[in-house]
């Protein structure tokens, strides 16, 4: 995980780049913790699903694609706009 917040702050956010030590510990952390809420997300919805609509092949498909959806859009509000926000 290091090295994914390591190329998103060089390349993908290179505009934006956090160059203090400090600014970049803060932001490995943040960039930590909030990678797992979506991770958390799936597999509850995952579960949830399979045990309110049955453990089918397209029940827990479904759900982890809205799962998948969640983290994208998780991923990029929390990248975008608090790790790497404009300053």
């Amino acid at each position: 995980m290091l090295a994914t917040f390591l190329l998103n702050n060089y390349w993908s956010f290179g505009d934006r780049k956090i160059a203090s030590m400090k600014g970049k510990i803060k932001g490995v952390l943040i960039y930590f913790i909030s990678s797992y809420i979506p991770i958390l997300v799936r597999t509850k919805l995952v579960s949830w699903s399979a045990g309110t609509f049955g453990d089918t092949f397209i029940v827990t498909n479904i759900a982890f694609f809205i799962g998948i959806v969640f983290g994208l859009v998780w991923n990029f509000t929390v990248y975008s706009k608090i790790i790497w926000r404009k300053r």
